[in-house]
């Protein structure tokens, strides 16, 4: 059937049916792809019967560019579907039976259901299709069609298509956008914001609306752009880069909305309130929609539009500072490098000047400095140096400069300063940055104040005056800057390391975090750069103990013992390093000893060893053969007498990986995508009793030229409780716990594995078995469904080939039927493995968990601050087994977090740092 029944996707609906098929009016947010079945059978022998019934039918997809919608995705399903979304993936279920009538399959005839994606004008969709599961005849067999079975028809659908832009709004609707005359909203006296209105220029009724402005920061002077929610909007700003920001806003209602003429939303800038600074942006409406509601979904006219002149605001300067000039230079303006990652000292020079032709006597001044940094400002500490005495006397009770934040204070115990006519003072400002991270790359004045007298009469005028505001990068660059490449001896990057730098001085040693690790392969990945502000040499020392399995199996065991008895030498010394997993310089099967007790996580680090080991990529091993020859650098000294920019690359060894299969960076190395299955069966046959002893054989089929394997087995604890362990056909297998067998019966969990000692390959005939297990029977039951199963959250389930290709274990009954976890049955523990990485962090989070069972899961997750405030939440929907989630948590400040992860009753807190 599978040959002759695909699943398609059809001509898309632009727009689509409002509010889903077979609605009144069209809806010009949102895409319809129209999913169905279609018999490709016509024209050859027709194998599928006239009417086709099927049940407990299941279609999963992912779609690329806007947004699915679980609601709306629900409401507009057929009634017996069931929706799911989770981020770009979706997956239609419907339990029941569905008739199908074979001879109307063809091209425009009606969909199972219509997938809705929201989405912009101008933005590219495009929706494929992963599996197809269902049973036929309804209550029969199971039949799935996977991806090669499915058919994007390429003539209907274009990939990806384009969200048209609807027609122009005429008549009773012609209504416009516009941006208004610009506002002052508030001024404090060191921060002031400038507003623009959006406005509408007649009453309206809607069920949606949304519009899209570009706004561009023209001066650079702006400190924030901001667009708050009112009136039932949704509304978004994000950064395009270059001072570009985009604005978005969004309102949708069940019921119909009405706004009346004018004011409808407010465009925020912030700035500094200084009135020596001036202002200039730049702003139009990218596009803007409305579904009124009654009548069809058009664009407004909008003013100014793309292709217009843009809104302009335009703020000039007034400097008041006729007498006085304060500036601020920086010490070192010699650009180095193209990017600081971290620098632990700048210096600027700050200089008051007198351009009047009589002395002045100041007694007061007070100056903020916004300094541009890579972290936050408050990883920064400020030491003032007056080298002159000229602002400091001698013998003061107290510092005569006080520092609080950015804002620095001089106040001296004498009388009053006199600066002479055509005359200037300066002193210097030094800055540490308390956290590695924080790279200094410019600084400003928001504000300064001097109070002084110029003319000799009583009294301090306050004068306010500061220069324009330099934010650029290119102000402060690192003084001495090491990059380099930390890769596997294939070239493929490797992150998440530490890079310890260590300087001659003790202010100068500090951690430096290498670039985060990515999902692609880039060149980016596994580069790292950091700066140093000390002379002399500098060691270099990388460091990465985490992920301790991450490439190691059973068939790096295997070919580690090939190594040892002759049979095939392991052929780089990179790969040797890696085998000599208790780091004694030499290979044994005391390295196999501690592989075995790591994968079986008897044990959860290699003995004097950590996870990984870094050399000097520019090493050049004296014998290959023998790696241990001499001893091999693991470090390298770097002497910026030779020049201010150095390079530092080092080659990364994963031990105990030794066919380079860890996965970092998007790794290079390719599993198989659908693997072959060797099926481990059990005898599901007969009732037990409390009390009854039940020996299981782990029998299998097609276990031919198999080198080893691993495995992780559940059970539930209230029904089976661990007695023992037996040999059974397979030569060499270990019936020792400790050994081959890792039980922890508490947790209902056992892990095995088996290895060719001899370096060859095993076969087993039909129904020969790997071992046997021996359990008592903690409650009477009649059926191991949902009672033993094999889980990857313990341990990953396959078995090698001679040429080292991975086949997955599947665990059936007799009859072929799948064990599975119990059904219907909630978990107390429903989730294990859970890892979230990088941490510490400097850019997103990866959070991976394996979810028990068969079914879905509803996750929590809410992020906390120190002060135990919660700064973020997020719910998801989730599948159960291997999960992969992207956290956004690159842009939190610096500091301390605990994650709570809810599942169930199930909860766990987990601390993360914000480099």
């Amino acid at each position: 059937m599978e040959n002759d029944l695909y699943v398609i996707v059809d001509q898309v609906l632009s727009p689509l049916p409002d509010p889903c098929p077979g609605g009144a009016g069209d809806d010009c947010f949102r895409l319809g792809f129209p999913v169905f079945f279609f018999d490709n059978s016509a024209g050859n022998s027709n194998t599928l019967p006239p009417t086709l019934t099927i049940s407990n039918l299941t279609i999963t997809g992912t779609v690329s560019g806007g947004n699915l919608d679980q609601q709306l995705s629900q409401e507009c399903a057929p009634s017996g579907y069931t929706v799911t979304v989770n981020g770009t993936s979706f997956t239609y279920t419907h339990a029941g039976s569905i008739t199908v009538n074979i001879s109307d399959l063809s091209i425009g005839a009606p969909s199972l259901f219509d997938v809705a994606v929201e989405a912009k004008p101008g933005e590219q969709v495009s929706l494929s299709l992963s599996s197809v599961i269902f049973t036929y005849p309804a209550g029969g067999c199971q039949i799935d069609i996977d991806a090669t079975s499915l058919h994007l028809q390429e003539n209907y659908l274009p990939n990806p298509y384009p969200m048209s832009a609807p027609a122009a709004c005429s008549g009773n609707n012609a209504v416009t956008l516009s941006l208004g005359s610009l506002l002052q909203f508030e001024d404090d006296g060191s921060h002031r914001v400038e507003v623009i209105p959006i406005e509408i220029d007649q009453n309206i009724t809607v069920e949606e609306m949304d519009f899209q402005i570009i706004l561009t920061d023209v001066a650079g002077t702006l400190e924030q752009v901001e667009f708050p929610e009112a009136n039932g909007f949704d509304c978004f700003v994000e950064p395009l880069g270059n001072d570009q920001y985009k604005l978005y806003a969004h309102f949708e209602e069940n019921s119909p909305q009405s706004f009346p003429q004018g004011e409808l939303l407010l465009i925020k800038l912030h700035r500094p309130s200084l009135n020596n600074i001036a202002i200039e942006a730049e702003a139009y409406f990218d596009f803007a929609r409305i579904h009124f509601s009654a009548g069809d979904c058009c664009a407004p006219a909008v003013s100014p539009g793309s292709g217009d002149a843009p809104y302009v605001v335009s703020l000039g300067s007034d400097s008041f500072c006729s007498d006085l000039e304060v500036s601020m230079t920086p010490v070192n303006t010699t650009a180095v490098a193209d990017d600081c990652s971290a620098i632990p000292i700048a210096q600027y020079y700050v200089n008051i000047r007198n351009n009047s032709a009589q002395d002045i006597s100041i007694s007061f001044m007070e100056l903020h400095v916004n300094f541009v940094t890579d972290g936050s400002n408050s990883n920064l500490t400020m030491d003032i140096q007056d080298d002159s005495n000229w602002w400091c006397t001698p013998g003061c009770s107290y510092d005569c400069f006080s520092t609080t934040g950015n804002t620095l204070v001089h106040l001296d115990c004498s009388a009053d300063k006199i600066l002479h006519d055509n005359e200037s003072m300066s002193f210097l400002i030094s800055l540490t940055a308390t956290e590695a991270g924080t790279c200094i790359t410019g600084a400003y004045f928001r504000i300064a104040k001097v109070i002084y007298d110029d003319d000799g009469d009583p009294g301090t005028p306050m004068v306010s005056c500061a220069p324009p505001p330099s934010n650029q990068p290119s102000e402060m660059r690192c003084g001495r800057s090491i990059s380099g490449l930390v890769a596997k001896e294939n070239e493929e990057g490797v992150g998440d390391v530490q890079v310890m730098v260590y300087g001659p001085d003790a202010p100068c040693n500090a951690l430096y975090a290498d670039a985060p690790r990515t999902e692609n392969v880039s060149p980016a990945c596994g580069t790292y750069q950091l700066c140093t502000s000390c002379d002399g040499l500098h060691q270099l020392i990388p460091e990465k103990d985490e992920d301790i399995l991450c490439g190691v199996t059973t068939f790096d065991m295997v070919l580690i013992m090939r190594h040892i008895l002759g049979i095939a030498l392991l052929d780089s010394p990179y790969k040797m390093i890696a085998a000599d997993v208790n780091k004694s310089n030499s290979i044994s099967t005391l390295d196999l000893v501690a592989m075995q007790k790591v994968i079986l996580l008897v044990e959860n680090s290699f003995p004097n060893n950590e996870s990984w080991r870094f050399v000097d990529a520019s090493y050049v091993f004296p014998d290959p053969a023998n790696p241990w020859v001499e001893s091999f650098p693991e470090d390298i000294f770097i002497d910026f007498a030779n020049g201010n920019v150095q390079t530092a690359n080092f080659t990364a060894i994963k031990i105990g990986d030794v066919n380079l299969s860890c996965a970092v960076c998007g790794s290079n190395f390719q599993e198989p995508s659908d693997p072959d299955k060797v099926i481990v069966y059990l005898d599901n046959q007969g009732a037990y009793q409390a009390g009854d002893t039940i020996d299981l054989t782990f029998q299998v089929k097609d276990f031919t030229d198999f080198n080893s394997y691993q495995m992780g087995i559940g059970y539930d604890t209230d029904y089976l409780g661990y007695i023992n362990v037996f040999s059974a056909d397979l030569a060499g297998v270990s019936a020792v716990e400790g050994d081959d067998f890792h039980i922890d019966d508490p947790a209902g969990q056992i892990r095995t594995l088996w290895y060719e000692d001899q370096g060859g390959t095993k076969s087993l005939t039909n129904g020969e078995g790997l071992f046997r297990l021996r359990f008592k029977a903690n409650a009477a039951f009649s059926d191991l469904q949902g009672k033993i199963w094999l889980a990857d959250s313990i341990l990953g389930n396959w078995t090698y080939d001679d040429s080292g290709t991975r086949h997955i274990f599947e665990l059936q009954d007799q009859n072929g039927v799948q064990f599975n976890e119990a059904k219907g049955e909630s978990s107390s523990k429903p989730m294990t493995s859970l890892r979230l990485a990088p941490n510490p962090f400097n850019q997103d989070v990866e959070l991976s968990v394996w979810l028990r069972g068969s079914r879905t899961y509803e996750l929590e997750l809410d992020l906390f601050d120190l002060s135990g405030q919660q700064v973020w939440s997020q719910n998801y929907s989730l599948l159960s087994g291997q999960q992969h989630l992207i956290l956004p948590f690159g842009k939190l400040e610096r500091g301390l977090y605990v994650l709570r992860l809810r599942c169930n009753d199930q909860i766990t807190y987990h601390k993360l740092i914000r480099q």
